[in-house]
């Protein structure tokens, strides 16, 4: 079985996955997979990021920014759809695959979806740097497009209202977090979609998706 956890900043996903990991773990093959770029992804053109920072600097410091979201952008996208076909492999075994976040192609710029063609906007229609921004992004969306049409066997919304995700995430941009959150009502992925609310009670959350989980588990033939 495959299992999806998806829901906007706040909503606990991580925490989530990593207890149903270990819960599962005691009796069953269970992995987490995790499908973001956000702390828990590592690559070594996200580390160079984090040393030239997120603004400022000379030409060639600003191009060389350029140039590494592009490369990290891309190896984020081949990185999730080699882990998700993985995933599919390790379940058809007997395994139990549990991703946090899932990989979107609808729209571009958030949840997971395509992030290339957002990032740089005008900048890909100028002359040479702009064909190769376009060249990139086309193989970005490619990947995550072909990634977000293997359907997990389980998806888990964890859903929060837009005013207690600003206040757990009150950096974010609350217009951002409101178009996150209709389209994760919206977004039709997997092959069985279960609403948890996010604000009960992490106890009862958690006694939730267990028993739907296993209630599934149980319905396996």
């Amino acid at each position: 079985m495959t299992v999806a956890f998806i829901g906007q900043d706040g909503a606990g996903k991580s925490t989530v996955v990593s207890e149903i990991g270990k819960w599962l773990s005691w009796k069953i093959d269970a992995r987490n997979f995790y499908l973001g770029s956000g702390e828990n992804y590592r690559s070594i053109s996200k580390a160079l990021l984090q040393k030239l920072g997120s603004k400022g600097g000379n030409a060639v410091v600003k191009l060389l920014r350029g140039i590494l979201l592009i490369i990290n952008y891309n190896k984020l996208s081949k990185s999730n759809l080699k882990r998700i076909k993985s995933s599919v492999r390790f379940s058809q075994k007997g395994g139990i695959a549990l991703f946090d976040r899932y990989p979107q192609s609808d729209v571009i710029g958030f949840n997971d979806g395509p992030k290339i063609r957002d990032v740089f906007g005008k900048k890909s229609k100028n002359g040479f740097f702009g064909a190769l921004i376009n060249l990139f992004a086309g193989i970005e969306e490619k990947r995550i497009k072909a990634a977000s049409t293997i359907q997990p066997d389980l998806v888990f919304k964890l859903i929060l209202p837009v005013e207690e995700s600003m206040r757990r995430k009150p950096t974010e941009n609350e217009k951002i977090v409101s178009l996150k959150h209709d389209f994760i009502l919206n977004w039709d992925l997997g092959k069985k979609q279960y609403q948890i609310d996010a604000c009960q009670e992490y106890d009862k959350e958690i006694l939730e998706i267990k028993k739907l989980i296993w209630e599934n588990l149980l319905a396996v033939k």
